[in-house]
This record gives C-alpha cells, sequence and structure tokens, in this order.
C-alpha cells in the first residue's frame, strides 16, 4: 500500500467519487438514503451518548466520605515554595499528612 499526500488545493479540485445525482434523485423519489458507516441515530441515542459523555467530563466522583471541600489557607512563603517544589499534588499530600496528624491525636 502507498501513502499518497494532497496539497489542500488539490483536495479541493479532486472530484468527488460519490454519486451525488443519483443520491439526490433517490431522495426526491422518498426514498430512504441509509450509510451503513453513518446510522441515523435515534433520539434515545443522542441522549443516551450526550449523558455518557457528560459523566465522563471533569474529575472522577468520589464517595461521599471521600469528597473534598475548597477552601483558602495562607502559608509562609518558603513553606509554600518547598511544597511546591515537592511536585504534583503536593496539595494532597499535605491533606493527607494533616489526616493522619488528626487521627493520631496531635492536631
Amino acid at each position: 500500500m502507498a501513502i499518497v499526500s494532497f496539497t489542500k488545493e488539490e483536495l479541493r479540485n479532486k472530484p468527488s467519487r460519490s454519486n451525488w445525482a443519483l443520491v439526490e434523485k433517490l431522495i426526491a423519489e422518498g426514498t430512504e438514503v441509509y450509510d451503513e458507516d453513518n446510522p441515523t441515530w435515534t433520539e434515545e441515542e443522542i441522549a443516551k451518548a450526550l449523558c455518557e459523555r457528560a459523566a465522563r467530563l471533569g474529575r472522577p466522583k468520589l464517595p461521599d466520605g471521600k469528597k473534598k471541600q475548597g477552601t483558602y489557607i495562607r502559608f509562609a512563603p518558603q513553606v509554600l515554595a518547598h511544597l511546591r517544589t515537592s511536585g504534583k499534588n503536593w496539595q494532597s499530600r499535605v491533606s493527607n499528612k494533616i489526616e493522619e496528624l488528626i487521627a493520631k491525636g496531635e492536631l
């Protein structure tokens, strides 16, 4: 199999291999034109796909006991610089350490 490349201009001028006249004639006659590679979706299929996509957007849902709440806290500049240099997810590591201290009764 050969790899073929075209410029934008060549693609614009390249004739279509689809028989659009036949398609338009069939539609005018009332014949349902069906493309098996791109079937028509029902309203239910569209709604289901949109719901599934929306469910995948954003962060994964956490169980109720694990949900976190945003807050604002002020750190000394050197503390914040040290935490940030420790890498990604430093906020989660700080939160986990505070949870440990609370569980031990040290905070």
